[in-house]
C-alpha cells in the first residue's frame, strides 16, 4: 500500500489488526452505530460508497498524526484514484491481502448466514405456537419474510463481495 503525502507531510500507510481497531474504534459506543466500523467499510465498499474510500485510507494512516478527511480526498484526486475504472475492488483486494481481515470479512460472511438460521428458527417457533389467528397467520408471515430477508442480504452480500474481489 502507498503512502500519502498530504501538504509535503507523507504519511506511513499500512492494513494490519491496528487499522481494523481505529475503524472498530470509530464507532465504539456510539448509540446510532448498528454496525462496526470496519463493517461499515465493507458495506461502503459494497454500496459503492466513495467516503468508504477515504475512511479506508485515513484508518491506514500508522502513528498518532491523522490527516482530516478532506485532506485525504484531496490527495486521492490528486493520486487519480477517483478516475480509476474500480477504485472500491483495487480497496477490497488491498483488504483481502491480509490475513487478519480477509478473515474478519469471512466472519461478516458467516454472520450473515448465521442470520438466516437465526430466522428460520424463529420461523419454528411461530409455526409451533401458530393458532390460525389472525395475528397468528400476521406473525407467520412476518417469520417467513424475517427468513427470505435473511437469505437475501446474505446471498446479495456474498455476491458483491465475489465481485469486488475480481
Amino acid at each position: 500500500m502507498q503512502s500519502l503525502t498530504i501538504d509535503g507531510h507523507e504519511y506511513e500507510t499500512k492494513l494490519d489488526y491496528n487499522f481494523y481497531n481505529r475503524l472498530i474504534e470509530k464507532t465504539k459506543n456510539k448509540d446510532n452505530a448498528t454496525a462496526d466500523g470496519f463493517s461499515q467499510l465493507i458495506a461502503g465498499l459494497v454500496d459503492q460508497d466513495p467516503d468508504a474510500i477515504i475512511t479506508f485510507y485515513q484508518a491506514a494512516v500508522v502513528g498518532k498524526k491523522r490527516p482530516t478527511r478532506a485532506d485525504v480526498e484531496k490527495t486521492l484526486a490528486e493520486m487519480g484514484v477517483w478516475d480509476e475504472k474500480d477504485p472500491y475492488g483495487t480497496v477490497y483486494k488491498e483488504i483481502q491481502n491480509v490475513g487478519f481481515l480477509k478473515l474478519k470479512i469471512n466472519h461478516l460472511l458467516h454472520t450473515l448466514h448465521e442470520d438466516i438460521t437465526t430466522s428460520k428458527a424463529a420461523l419454528e417457533v411461530v409455526e409451533e405456537t401458530n393458532d390460525n389467528s389472525k395475528e397468528g397467520k400476521k406473525s407467520l408471515a412476518e417469520a417467513q419474510n424475517g427468513v427470505a430477508l435473511a437469505k437475501k442480504q446474505y446471498e446479495l452480500t456474498k455476491k458483491f463481495l465475489e465481485q469486488l474481489g475480481k
